[in-house]
């Protein structure tokens, strides 16, 4: 399951502008229950969008800014950002500053955010405060200062973050309530970042209480569902699913559709992760979410909830079902820009590998499990090469400057040798230790270069994340071992090793500790295997070990010093799929690929035999 996600709060922004006209009145009306009741505040807009034509230009500016808001306030993002960029460029056309270009630029920061494009979002936030400050206007520099720090917690500049949301705070003490229930929201958010959950809890409490103040329902409703997601960070289910109910309550007096599919979601994941879990209360959760998603026009939705649907079906062991919900996935995935959708492609093949696996289908299981391996490795030295080249073009940087250094020394030598023809004799020496100095510095500046090609060198064959060998290299390595095994008719013995339980620390903790928790292994592992052996990083979450001149019954002796070593890390437990040259019959046209294909198929067949499992035959 998706861990669930936090909402972050969007301030309604009440317009500065005075009013002039009949049209101005009318949207000041709008205005009034943007973020209380989007739905009818969108419904009016669409009304008055047949009379927008004509208007004056601040009129339309504070039309599209509301049009951007009320989106926003439907999680509906893509809708928000064109809206608020058509604000923008009416902008273009002011002969001095106005409030509403602060606003603009700050809903489409906020839409920016939603969709992932952070960069773009900062650079909109520090325009919004900009005006803001230039305009002395407070309410709209509190606002551009809570949009930074939610954006810097989102970035993990967290000293950064807490500098803006405190200084906003200050502001916000002298308005009103809605403004302070916005601070306190992303307070909450901040601190949940930082792990401190009873503090987050303290301000989405805050926050939920001044919004209700400023009936601001909604608001008061995200953060409500916020406090719920906290609560079931720290594992308070049973408190979590009552205000999650709550939530839903809130949520359908208003009509707040967007907020009840995710507040479904949040109270599958809980019948999902408890220690008494129920897979068949959460996926009738999700069934309850489903009809929620035409209200909501980020692409991610569909596919998130495709892909928690699929994994409960397996837990629930309806494999026909879940593999029919893969096939809807891939379709979905197949709508989507490839670059967006990388991480939901890893999870499509995994479940796609394991129900066929249920099924028996193993051909079928290989091919998913081998096009997973392919997509890794794909987006792997796509990360690689990006950090290479960035690398590569520090160190061509650094020769130019080397090269400049060495001819300098060159000219400043030749200079120094012409300037003083007349007096060689009487400064041999002088002439001979300046000599020596260039030569030395000569001969250092070449040992740096070659140092830099090696740690070029070294980089392109190890894994980023782990420090050991990467694919490429490790399949090198094991090929290289195999030809000479079969050359001079040696045993030799490949282990494919699978972090079991990985997605569900991935979702339940959190990427970061995914990753964490990937280098921790892969130090215990590579440190319990012999100087002759070979380790490396195979796939996501599987690592490869090549171990030279060791037969089957040996190698066992190897799996449970690897059982044993990782033991001491607690519940993290790995599968093995073994295969040793020595238990198949050695001939020349036996290929590599071969013997590696056997070892996953035995990987395959450790994982279904449960948690720990090492598969020999």
């Amino acid at each position: 399951m998706l861990t669930p996600c936090y909402i972050f709060a969007q301030n309604s922004n009440i317009n500065e502008v005075s009013p002039s006209s009949a049209f101005q009145k009318a949207l000041e009306k709008v205005d009034l229950i943007a973020s209380s009741d989007p739905k009818a505040a969108l419904e009016q807009l669409t009304e008055l969008s047949y009379r927008i034509a004509g208007q004056p230009l601040a009129e339309q500016m504070y039309y599209y800014k509301l049009l951007a808001e009320v989106h926003a306030s439907n999680f509906q993002f893509e809708s928000s950002l064109a809206s608020a960029e058509r604000g923008i460029e009416l902008a273009d056309k002011l002969k001095r500053p106005n409030i509403l270009i602060a606003q603009l630029f700050n809903f489409r920061g906020f839409a920016h955010e939603s969709l992932g494009d952070y960069s773009s979002a900062v650079k909109d936030y520090k325009h919004a405060l900009g005006v803001a400050q230039s305009l002395n206007a407070n309410k709209s520099i509190a606002n551009s200062l809570i949009n930074l720090g939610a954006l810097y917690y989102l970035t993990d500049k967290f000293e950064q973050s807490l500098v803006m949301l405190n200084e906003a705070l200050k502001i916000t003490d002298q308005l009103d309530d809605e403004m302070r229930g916005y601070v306190n929201n992303e307070l909450g958010n901040l601190y949940v970042k930082l792990n401190q959950n009873e503090q987050a809890q303290y301000y989405f409490q805050r926050s939920y209480d001044y919004y209700l103040l400023a009936e601001q329902k909604l608001s008061a409703s995200n953060s409500l569902y916020n406090l719920s997601i906290s609560l079931i960070r720290q594992e308070q289910y049973d408190l979590a699913v009552k205000r999650l109910h709550q939530v839903v309550a809130e949520a359908e007096e208003i009509e707040a559709y967007s907020l009840i599919f995710y507040t479904y979601l949040a109270i599958s994941s809980v019948y999902e992760q408890k220690e008494d879990d129920n897979p068949e209360a959460a996926y009738e959760y999700l069934l309850k979410a489903e009809p929620y998603l035409t209200h909501l026009d980020h692409y991610q939705n569909p596919i998130r909830l495709a892909i928690d649907k699929a994994y409960i079906l397996i837990k629930l062991e309806r494999y026909q079902h879940a593999l029919g919900v893969v096939t809807e996935l891939e379709r979905l995935l197949a709508k989507t820009q490839k670059e967006f959708v990388v991480n939901f492609q890893f999870d499509a093949l995994r479940l796609k590998a394991k129900i066929n696996f249920a099924l028996e289908n193993y051909q079928q299981a290989y091919l998913a499990n081998r096009a997973y391996n392919d997509l890794y490795q794909s987006y792997s030295d796509k990360l690689n090469s990006s950090a290479i080249a960035e690398l590569r073009l520090k160190y061509e940087t650094q020769q130019v400057d080397l090269t400049n250094e060495i001819l300098q020394s060159k000219k400043l030598l030749q200079e120094t040798l012409l300037a003083n023809t007349e007096q060689q004799a009487s400064n041999s020496r002088y002439y001979l230790l300046l000599i020596l100095i260039a030569v030395s510095l000569l001969a250092w500046l070449l040992v740096k270069l070659v140092y830099s090609h090696k740690t070029l060198l070294k980089i392109n064959q190890t894994d980023i994340l782990t420090g050991v060998p990467n694919r490429n290299f490790i399949l090198k390595l094991a090929k290289q071992a195999y030809l000479y095994a079969q050359q001079n008719q040696q045993d030799l013995t490949l282990l494919v090793i699978d972090v079991d339980d990985f997605k569900a620390v991935s979702e339940e903790l959190g990427h970061r500790a995914a990753d964490k928790l990937l280098k921790t292994l892969a130090k215990q592992l590579k440190s319990s295997l012999r100087q002759a052996d070979s380790f490396g990083r195979y796939g996501n979450e599987e690592f490869l070990a090549v171990l030279p001149k060791t037969s089957g019954q040996q190698a066992g002796d190897v799996v449970k010093r690897l059982q044993q070593a990782l033991s001491a890390l607690g519940k993290r437990t790995v599968s093995i799929g073994v295969v040793s040259y020595s238990s198949v019959e050695r001939q020349p046209k036996l290929e590599f690929n071969q013997l590696l294909k056997l070892a996953d198929e035995r990987l395959f067949e450790a994982k279904r035999a449960g948690k720990n499992g090492v598969c020999y035959e």
